[in-house]
């Protein structure tokens, strides 16, 4: 999901990821996260991790969000898998895509390759999770709580009721982090104004809740830098914008004090020429020309060089 919304579910992922191993082999249990890059190319997948079977076999765990429709997303998938399992010992790696939305025609496992005679020379299996085909009792009666944030993305889960279900398990959990993810993603999937304007003043009233959240703290300090980058950035285009505008005004009145004739001329400078420096330049070539000769040719001059 572009920033927030994929940023919230690698999160997720990464501080809940026993509960998103469960989800899909309830025997296995994580011993160590992998990296999430898979090769030179920089292809990443969104989760991957180590685990160990009730025997002590180890396996990897990898899992995909997908939120818009892929024809391609078996092979996609397949790739990530070998990749996963060549760059750590070849062990053998399940792998599950979360699908984020409905689509009728998203490819469903196994994903299969035949020759043109018919010959299958791939056969892959994988595990596909849509969330909008479960509702959000069910995602409850799984028990797991890093899975709770997923609520707005399920079957009814984009409602105030649902969120609010959400928000009294979070709390009740005391998982700010959790929580503030959970309300990421609802801001992604409510559709009204109105539900929008509810959850902004939701969010208020749990802001001494969410302020022991690392996660709502780097969001804010985030927001917090981009703002003052953004307030920095406005000020020097009003600077810039002030000093053109004052060269712009000051020039015209010397042309039409000195130079009558050449106001057309000078008009067409003003409106072309942005930069302030080459308008102050500009300026100054005007105030020592001697001659009319002389002004027409700085104008000239500067409008060849903008």
């Amino acid at each position: 999901m572009p920033k927030p919304y994929d940023d919230a579910l690698k999160k997720l992922f990464r501080a809940n990821a026993q509960d998103f191993v469960t989800l899909v082999q309830d025997r296995l249990r994580i011993v160590e996260f992998l990296p999430a890059e898979l090769d030179a190319e920089h292809i990443f997948a969104d989760g991957l991790a180590r685990c160990v079977d009730e025997t002590e076999q180890e396996q990897l765990a990898h899992f995909e969000y997908q939120r818009e429709y892929d024809p391609r997303m078996g092979e996609r998938l397949l790739e990530y898998n070998v990749l996963a399992s060549r760059l750590n010992g070849y062990l053998p790696v399940i792998s599950c895509v979360i699908c984020l939305k409905k689509h009728a025609n998203m490819p469903r496992p196994p994903f299969i390759r035949r020759l043109p005679n018919g010959t299958v020379i791939t056969h892959f299996n994988y595990i596909c999770i849509d969330l909008g085909e479960i509702s959000v009792a069910d995602l409850l009666a799984k028990g797991l709580p890093g899975l709770l944030p997923l609520i707005p993305l399920t079957d009814g889960g984009n409602t105030r009721e649902s969120i609010d279900i959400m928000t009294e398990e979070l709390i009740r959990v005391g998982n700010p982090d959790l929580l503030w993810i959970g309300l990421t993603l609802a801001a992604k999937v409510l559709t009204t104004d109105d539900d929008l304007e509810w959850l902004r003043r939701r969010k208020a009233m749990l802001s001494d809740f969410l302020a022991d959240s690392p996660l709502y703290q780097e969001t804010m300090a985030e927001g917090e830098a981009k703002g003052e980058a953004r307030g920095i950035e406005t000020g020097k285009l009003q600077a810039f914008s002030s000093m053109r505008q004052k060269n712009s005004r000051n020039l015209m009145q010397l042309i039409q004090t000195r130079f009558p004739d050449l106001e057309a001329l000078a008009h067409t400078c003003v409106s072309e020429i942005t930069s302030p420096d080459t308008l102050s330049d500009l300026l100054l070539k005007v105030a020592i020309a001697q001659t009319e000769q002389e002004a027409r040719r700085a104008l000239e001059a500067s409008l060849k060089a903008s």
